[in-house]
């Protein structure tokens, strides 16, 4: 099988056209159907159905174009590795935004930093683009946090990308503000007391509906947002803007102490909410994924 072929057949179902994907790749459009012809007789099935409208793809050709961008994922790897120095220590995780991950990932850094070559990837993403990056095969691991009514939705969604589960902590989400903020001196807080502050949130907020997977909800229920894609962004802007609050994992107290934040419990936005370690069914852990995964446990137990 031409593996060109199989980028060919990937291009044309990103761009959903024969001439977009022709000018994407440079080369002719006649070439370009005459490749996607020959792939489809080669492999017995219709990859693509033409209409009025364009390019569509068939079931049977979405299932084979999963396959085709794992085999192109792998191929790109292994090139990749060819390129890379040789030796070099490697890691690759996609995580939620949360103090006891950043901690561990530092140590295992600082533990590995005295090797000659190292090659990391470490990148913060919700759980549903974690879930999409592992599809890809862009990353070995990753870290996904959901509310416990969702519990059943992503083990579905899991179990149709092929990955594997496991549990790291079950916790609450907190209200963290600044300790400069009258809030911080009253005992209990109720939901109202929140209703004139602003909430900085992830810019990221958004989960499928489980009853729907097309459509996407905020949970915010506050009329005062700013949005936020830098996650040390918002630590700095609860302690300088007056009146602004988040609702998050909770806090490490070195990390509460060095941002000047205050943390506490607000019953009805306390939503129980899970961490897990993701992976691929088939994937085998290396030396330094149980290193990091054990010092994630470790911080874990800490809050």
């Amino acid at each position: 099988m031409n593996i060109q072929y199989l980028r060919y057949a990937l291009e044309v179902a990103k761009t959903k056209s024969i001439n977009k994907a022709a000018v994407n790749l440079y080369i002719s459009q006649p070439n370009l159907s005459r490749a996607i012809q020959n792939l489809e007789k080669e492999v017995g099935i219709t990859i693509f159905a033409r209409n009025v409208k364009g390019i569509e793809v068939t079931i049977a050709g979405d299932e084979f174009l999963q396959h085709a961008s794992r085999v192109i994922s792998e191929i790109d790897k292994m090139n990749h590795l060819n390129q890379e120095e040789e030796g070099a220590q490697r890691f690759s995780i996609v995580v939620p935004r949360a103090s006891y991950i950043s901690r561990a990932f530092n140590e295992f850094a600082a533990e590995l930093s005295s090797s000659d070559k190292i090659l990391f990837d470490y990148k913060e993403t919700s759980s549903i683009g974690a879930i999409d990056e592992l599809k890809s095969r862009n990353f070995n691991l990753g870290i996904i946090r959901y509310p416990d009514d969702y519990s059943s939705y992503f083990k579905l969604v899991l179990r149709e990308a092929s990955l594997v589960e496991k549990r790291i902590c079950h916790f609450e989400y907190a209200v963290i503000f600044s300790s400069d903020d009258p809030l911080a001196s009253k005992r209990y807080l109720k939901q109202e007391d929140l209703n004139d502050h602003i909430e900085i949130l992830h810019g990221d907020p958004f989960i499928p509906k489980i009853e729907n997977k097309s459509l996407y909800k905020e949970k915010s229920q506050f009329n005062k947002k700013i949005r936020v894609y830098d996650s040390m962004g918002q630590l700095g802007m609860l302690k300088n803007i007056k009146k602004s609050f988040m609702v998050t994992y909770p806090l490490d107290q070195e990390t509460l102490k060095k941002y000047g934040l205050c943390q506490k419990t607000v019953q009805s936005l306390s939503e129980s909410c899970y961490d897990s370690l993701i992976y691929h069914s088939d994937y085998r852990f290396s030396k330094n994924d149980q290193l990091f995964t054990s010092l994630l446990e470790k911080y874990a137990k800490t809050h």
